[in-house]
């Protein structure tokens, strides 16, 4: 009987002991490489796709035989462009590769034939190419170019991809790899009715630009709501809740005279205005002497994951290295599409929908103003096929005489010694991006019908044209003048 009982306390000693040491195994396996143990990356991970989040702003495809067959998506999720695109990098990248560098002529030569271009909002780090084909790119690809504009993919026999800052184009090389599912999905569009866009610098202007050449676009008609309505006192606290991952009980909530709303807590802030416009404040404790892009990205994304979530069709549109107090950090701005077209805000109210401060671990400030489509009527939801094309709008006598004003401005020329033809060429050449985007002009309403309008950057200025009557519209991101 005692043998008995001896034989039952070793077992539950063994079994016991057992469960420890596991314990300590899994302890001791960094989380990086068991996130599904780790209940804070198994929620950011079911709420956001990486892929999708650092992706392009357009696609330029360019289907070979005349400077004039070229056309232009703000959209690939459709034809999954990006994810086959990733796929093509991943391959290129996992074996043996050669650089050589184009000079501008090579480079539009290459975009005359049959290819693909990915364009992204702002120059985009390498490390995050490498983290989303989740694949390392060789130092020496870094060593010639650290972040890249664009990535342009070549679909004739002999593949290659180039990778460019705007000014510098790094064209690689690889093994023979395949590109039969980017070349079937380039046809595809090919055969449909698409739109037919050349580029500037084939019209001997100094930019890089592709430009539409019909006017025929059909979009359809997007009205908007805030995401936020503070009137509802329920749903204010159940996001105050979120941020401070607890009830309110201890929270001290504060309503203004205007309508704002404001939470405080151990140095915490939450502010949700009557406008839809969500803001929240954090002090930073410890000194951050050194900034770290991956444990920066990290943190905001995983910041922005469980506080609301991030909205569909998202991406990454900025990355500013940030300084406060000595402090080193980052600002990342997201962006997001109605509709295969990007949002873009009224400077007044927003910069972009989504703005994160942070410092390696540390969020300290956060900025989001989401407006959700609402649904209409499908026979309220066509527009007009006719538009205005970026040529004639620049052709228009007011809107080149606001802009020209502004170039002679910056550029310290006297109007009086200015020649029309020259200028116009020094003015085309000067000409940064060109997109169609939804704009909301944001007149303080709860809900907004977005106009469609091309925005035209020129030296990093914005002009907003609505694409039906080539006037202006809206705010100059660099001065805030109507």
């Amino acid at each position: 009987m005692n043998r008995e009982k001896i034989k039952t306390l070793l077992l539950v000693v063994l079994f016991i002991t057992s469960i420890i040491l596991t314990n300590e195994i899994w302890i001791k396996v960094p989380s990086s490489l068991v996130p599904m143990f780790s209940k804070e990356d198994t929620v950011a991970e079911k709420s956001y796709n990486l892929k999708e989040i650092v992706s392009p702003k357009k696609y330029l495809l360019n289907f070979g035989g005349s400077d004039a067959n070229h056309t232009v998506l703000y959209s690939g999720k459709d034809y999954g462009l990006w994810e086959i695109g990733t796929s093509f990098l991943k391959e290129l990248f996992n074996g043996e590769i050669s650089l050589e560098i184009m000079n501008d002529e090579e480079f539009l030569e290459s975009q005359n034939n049959i290819s693909l271009d990915y364009y992204f909002d702002n120059n985009l780090d390498l490390y995050l190419i490498s983290k989303i084909i989740n694949t390392n790119i060789p130092r020496k690809v870094y060593n010639q170019l650290s972040r890249v504009k664009s990535i342009h993919i070549s679909l004739q026999n002999i593949n290659y991809a180039v990778f460019s800052d705007g000014k510098k184009h790094l064209k690689i090389k690889g093994s023979n790899i395949e590109v039969r599912d980017l070349r079937k999905i380039v046809s595809l569009i090919r055969e449909e009715d698409y739109k037919r866009y050349t580029s500037l610098r084939s019209m001997n202007y100094d930019s890089d630009e592709y430009v539409l050449l019909q006017n025929k676009y059909k979009v359809e008609k997007v009205i908007v709501e805030n995401e936020i309505d503070n009137r509802e006192s329920e749903e204010v606290n159940n996001i105050a809740r979120k941020f401070y991952d607890r009830e309110l009980d201890y929270i001290r909530k504060i309503e203004e005279d205007n309508g704002t709303i404001i939470f405080l807590h151990k140095g915490k802030t939450l502010k949700i205005y009557n406008n839809g416009v969500l803001e929240y404040f954090n002090s930073l404790d410890d000194t951050v002497i050194e900034r770290d892009l991956y444990k920066s990205f990290n943190s905001a994304l995983r910041f922005i994951s469980n506080h609301m979530g991030f909205p569909q069709n998202v991406y990454l549109s900025s990355i500013e290295e940030i300084e406060v107090d000595r402090n080193q950090g980052y600002k990342f701005l997201f962006e997001y599409n109605i509709k295969g077209l990007p949002v873009k805000f009224n400077e007044k109210i927003s910069s972009a929908p989504l703005e994160i401060d942070v410092f390696n671990e540390n969020v300290t400030y956060y900025k989001r103003f989401v407006r959700r489509k609402m649904e209409l009527p499908k026979e309220t939801n066509d527009q007009s096929e006719t538009v205005v094309i970026p040529f004639d709008i620049l052709n228009n006598k007011n809107n080149f005489n606001y802009i020209l004003k502004d170039y002679a401005t910056e550029n310290e020329i006297n109007m009086e010694d200015l020649n029309r033809d020259q200028i116009t060429g020094k003015i085309l050449s000067s000409i940064n991006d060109i997109s169609l985007v939804y704009y909301d002009p944001y007149t303080e309403k709860s809900y907004e019908n977005l106009k469609v309008a091309w925005i035209i950057s020129i030296n990093d200025r914005d002009y907003i044209f609505d694409i039906y009557t080539g006037e202006r519209i809206g705010y100059d991101k660099m001065d805030g003048v109507e």
